[in-house]
C-alpha cells in the first residue's frame, strides 16, 4: 500500500472533526507516538506511567470478527519496548484515568476494547470532511515517522521509538521521505 503522510497542523484539523472525544484520543496517540492500532487498542492503564510520560508496549489486540478480540505479542520482539509520550497526549489520558482500574483497557467502552469499525468509520469521516480522503489509520504512524525525520531525529531511534527489527527495516520504509544523500552533501558543501 502507499504511504500517505500528514502534517502535525493537518491531523489537528482532522482531529477537530472527531466528534467522540475518547476516539479523537485515540487517533492523538497513534500521531503523536507513532504506535500501532493494535498496539494502542491493547494497553491497559499498567502499561502507562503518565509521570514518566512513558508507555510500555508489551501486547497487541487482535479481532476475528467484532466481537472476538485476542491479545497477542506483538509484531516483533523489538515492537515490546518503552516510549516517550507527549506532555499533551499525557494530559488527556490523565483526564480520563481517574475512574479507571490498572487491569482495564485505556480506551474502551462499554467494557469492551474500542471496535475497530467504528475507528475507521469515524476517522474515514473525519479525513472526508477535511479533503484527506487518501488518508487511513496506519498513516497516522507513517506521518509520526515523517514528522520525525523532519525534525532531524536520528534514524536510529525512530527505529527504536516504532518497534521496527532493525533500523534496515525504518530506511527501506521510509526511504523516500529521507532527504537524497547529494541534497544533503549540497546543503553541507554549502556551509562551508
Amino acid at each position: 500500500p502507499t504511504i500517505n503522510v500528514i502534517t502535525a497542523s493537518q491531523f489537528e484539523i482532522l482531529a477537530e472533526h472527531i466528534e467522540d472525544d475518547l476516539f479523537r484520543l485515540f487517533f492523538k496517540t497513534l500521531f503523536y507516538t507513532g504506535m500501532r492500532k493494535g498496539e494502542c487498542l491493547a494497553l491497559h492503564w499498567s502499561n502507562v506511567d503518565l509521570e514518566k510520560r512513558q508507555i510500555s508496549i508489551e501486547q497487541s489486540l487482535t479481532r476475528k470478527g467484532q466481537a472476538v478480540y485476542s491479545l497477542t505479542a506483538p509484531k516483533n520482539a523489538s515492537s515490546i519496548r518503552i516510549i516517550s509520550i507527549p506532555s499533551k497526549i499525557a494530559l488527556e489520558l490523565a483526564k480520563i484515568k481517574p475512574n479507571c482500574h490498572l487491569d482495564n483497557f485505556v480506551f474502551i467502552k462499554q467494557g469492551r476494547p474500542l471496535a475497530e469499525r467504528s475507528l475507521d468509520r469515524a476517522f474515514n469521516a473525519a479525513a472526508a470532511q477535511c479533503g484527506l480522503g487518501h488518508i487511513r489509520i496506519h498513516d497516522l504512524r507513517h506521518s509520526f515517522v515523517s514528522c520525525a525525520i523532519s525534525a532531524g531525529v536520528p534514524v536510529v531511534s525512530i527505529s527504536k521509538h516504532i518497534g521496527h527489527s532493525s533500523v534496515r527495516q525504518t530506511l527501506d520504509t521510509y526511504t523516500h521521505l529521507l532527504k537524497s544523500d547529494s541534497d544533503k552533501m549540497n546543503d553541507y558543501i554549502d556551509l562551508l
